[in-house]
């Protein structure tokens, strides 16, 4: 989507490494994580996890490349 919005970017390879990333939520709310996991859970067996990567980055950053 950037590139085809017009800023200077191109992929030049794989990625240099991988960085996991998290949702951060605090403290004592075992209902609210557990929501969010299910969120975040159903948003990678989906797809739009993916879609989202592939649409903003070009690529799929939400696995592990070899």
């Amino acid at each position: 989507e950037a590139i085809k919005n017009g800023y200077p970017m191109k992929i030049v390879g794989d990625p240099a490494f991988f960085e996991p990333l998290a949702v951060a939520t605090d403290k004592g709310d075992a209902e609210f994580d557990a929501k969010i996991k299910e969120i975040v859970d159903a948003m990678h067996a989906d797809g739009t996890m993916t879609a989202l990567s592939e649409k903003w980055y070009g690529v799929d950053y939400t696995t592990v490349s070899k």
